[in-house]
């Protein structure tokens, strides 16, 4: 049997790109076994309506709508712990509402490319670098970026999926991929056709999505580029079984274990 990837949809207004996307892939089906789900974060009533629209007779699309953003993190792990409990899926997949494919079947590529190597925990067709800090200690780590990845389920049930401390955005991709690495998977690029933030800041609404964030979490880019490396440049965490991983990483979504009071 093909195996069976879920897609994770964030949303939280962006019309023209959300619009694109979910015609895109109206007019060009991803793979052959899917499900998507969408989760929306207290968008307008225009997006919530485009959301809708698109859900209608299709069965394997499934909504989530929430009042508030809980950030990236928070909402793909609440969509994995939605649908894991209604579908058994062998890859979680995460796509931005800013992204465009234009070709029918990139997930089965994808897919195709995890098939052919079990080591492979994280895949996709952007990378990313971070560099150490003066102060840190190691080299330059290249990482899958979250805008478009495929993460084998049964990594992620052993080594937790992405941590809630990178709240609201950034480097919660790289922390996955590093821990994921750590215990001695490997990540790998993956081409497939896609564009990543093609309308730039044409589109008003992501300035104020930004000025909105800013106000509510400061400067969570750098605060949370200081979270990353102070975990895996600076204190170098020991970890030698993934039993270890909650009581470490407290606000880390492990599927199926209780999160630590």
């Amino acid at each position: 049997m093909a195996p069976t990837a879920l897609i994770s949809l964030l949303s939280w207004d962006s019309p023209r790109y959300l619009e694109n996307l979910l015609g895109d892939l109206a007019a060009h089906p991803p793979g052959s076994n899917y499900a998507l789900i969408i989760v929306d974060q207290g968008s307008e009533p225009a997006t919530r309506a485009l959301i809708r629209a698109f859900a209608a007779r299709r069965p394997q699309v499934s909504i989530r709508f929430l009042r508030n953003n809980i950030g990236y993190s928070a909402g793909h792990n609440l969509a994995y712990e939605i649908m894991r409990r209604k579908l058994a899926f062998d890859y979680f997949v995460t796509i931005n509402n800013d992204v465009i494919f234009g070709r029918p079947g990139w997930l089965d590529t994808l897919v195709g490319a995890m098939e052919a190597d079990h080591r492979l925990a994280v895949g996709g067709p952007f990378c990313d670098v971070v560099r150490p800090t003066a102060a840190a200690v190691g080299q330059d780590f290249t990482y899958i970026c979250g805008a478009v990845a495929i993460i084998r389920a049964r990594v992620a049930l052993r080594l937790g999926l992405f941590d809630a401390a990178f709240t609201p955005a950034y480097f919660e991709d790289t922390d996955m991929c590093r821990r994921y690495e750590a215990f001695g998977f490997r990540q790998r690029q993956i081409e497939i056709p896609v564009s990543h933030g093609y309308l730039e800041d044409a589109d008003p609404v992501n300035v104020a999505k930004k000025e909105y964030l800013a106000a509510s979490y400061g400067d969570f880019y750098l605060e949370n580029k200081r979270r990353l490396y102070n975990r895996w440049w600076l204190s170098l965490p020991k970890l030698s079984d993934e039993s270890e991983l909650p009581s470490v990483f407290p606000q880390l979504y492990v599927p199926g274990v209780a999160p630590r009071a």
